[in-house]
């Protein structure tokens, strides 16, 4: 056990916020300007959270190991963008389709998912997706019913039998018009809620793991350490927010004192995603190779749009900025968990054997043009452990639930309690929702004291 120090300090903030995510920049940032004092905790050397970019030697352009697209928008997140300067260009919607060495483009693939999205009922039944596919989608084909079914759990990183069917009908199952990539670096979102504090407001603190949050209505003491646990500190506060990712709040890993039973008996039912995504970089010329098929060639100076092998062991994949040979590999969902369970060699090797299955090449082949690869394994991060949150079948108010404070004292945000799960834009929301709320209840609090 570390030897527990009391720090002495000068003047301990209003308000604590865990996590230096989007959703804690964003809810150190509202508190800010709302006057309170905010001490800012992150576990890792850097902000942002599941936003990770780099730039690795050698690479022609930055790559984005965690998020990368922008699914939707909301006020808060529109804002921000505007701030930056950025608009989301346009995903390009080909589709292209793997099947037996042979390569086709699908057309109206997106419309038929957001046609079948919209069957689902209005009122919210409790339905699984599968359940939903078993009695509204009998006139579709097994085909398309499958095809639809490992989409959906795919891109929601969860099992189709366990994703709410309901939380799918808003976004059209994630088909609709409004996704879009970054111009730029993805990092610079992070960047710009970082920049919009006030410095005298916000003390921001890396590199610290929150291990105990001890409360009483009105009053929090949090206990966080180094990465080497050799001294535990302690810091005090009227209230905190804790923005961590919900496979943290699963693990237990942040404990809580006195305990919170319902919290944590729904922080244990709620949806939490896996997903295995790998960048594989190849030679400057691979787009002109023959040994890439000619229809892919063909689009390679301009978007390349999404291919999709099923079969494949990680069977979608997309470009980087078409004219870059950088290829990203993506699966979610339960086919992402025995991947998981294999080593880095042997993830390289499934990438490049899924790529060659969903060009029709030879794997030996194409891996003798791979010259450069990435990976990042979220679900052994130890301070996200996992991807995204997903709606689960009948608990679809959950992450509203999870984001209503205990005793005006305890707040959670971040996007497993966000209007939209698994986003960016809800992440930030969250984070301005909760800093505001905190400080229209503390507003009050003290109003009526005075009375």
């Amino acid at each position: 056990m570390p030897r527990e120090i009391r720090r002495p300090t000068a003047k301990e903030p209003d308000v604590i916020v865990i996590g230096a995510g989007v959703a804690g920049l964003a809810a150190a940032g509202e508190l800010a300007r709302c006057g309170r004092r905010v001490l800012l905790l992150e576990a890792r050397g850097r902000i942002g959270g599941r936003i990770l970019t780099e730039k690795p030697a050698g690479w022609p352009i930055p790559i984005e190991l965690g998020a990368e697209f922008v699914h939707g928008t909301n006020p808060a997140f529109a804002a921000m963008l505007r701030r930056l300067g950025k608009k989301p260009r346009p995903l390009d919607s080909a589709l292209w389709w793997a099947v037996d060495g042979k390569l086709t483009e699908v057309t109206g693939f997106w419309d038929q998912i957001a046609e079948l999205t919209a069957q689902i009922p209005r009122r919210d039944l409790g339905w699984s997706f599968q359940t939903f596919l078993e009695r509204k989608a009998g006139a579709w084909s097994a085909a398309d019913r499958r095809r639809a079914r490992n989409y959906v759990a795919s891109f929601n990183a969860g099992p189709a039998d366990r994703i709410g069917a309901h939380s799918l009908r808003a976004d059209h199952g994630g088909a609709d018009n409004t996704d879009g990539k970054l111009p730029g670096r993805y990092d610079a979102v992070a960047e710009a809620l970082r920049r919009r504090w006030r410095a005298d407001r916000v003390d921001l603190r890396l590199r610290r793991i929150v291990t105990e949050i001890r409360w009483r209505r009105g009053s929090v003491e949090v206990l966080h350490c180094s990465p080497r646990g050799r001294k535990v500190t302690r810091h005090t506060a009227s209230a905190v927010i804790v923005t961590v990712p919900l496979g943290v709040l699963q693990a237990k890993t942040v404990r809580f004192v006195p305990a919170l039973p319902r919290k944590e008996a729904l922080i244990a039912r709620l949806g939490w995603g896996r997903v295995v995504r790998v960048l594989l970089r190849f030679r400057p010329d691979f787009w002109r190779d023959p040994l890439v098929p000619a229809a892919v060639r063909a689009r390679s100076g301009r978007a390349f749009g999404f291919l999709n092998a099923p079969r494949a062991p990680i069977p979608v994949w997309w470009a980087l900025r078409a004219p870059a040979p950088i290829l990203v590999g993506w699966v979610g969902g339960p086919r992402a968990n025995a991947l998981l369970r294999l080593d880095r060699r042997a993830i390289l090797t499934t990438a490049v054997r899924s790529l060659a299955l969903a060009l029709g090449i030879s794997e030996r082949a194409l891996r003798s043009r791979v010259v450069g690869w990435r990976f990042h394994d979220w679900r052994a991060d130890p301070f996200t452990r996992g991807a995204y949150s997903y709606s689960v079948a009948g608990l679809e108010h959950g992450p509203a639930e999870l984001a209503k404070p205990v005793a005006r004292t305890i707040y959670f945000a971040g996007e497993a309690t966000a209007d939209v799960l698994g986003t960016v834009h809800g992440a930030v929301e969250s984070g301005v929702k909760a800093a505001l709320k905190l400080a229209a209840e503390d507003f009050l609090d003290r109003t009526t004291a005075r009375l």
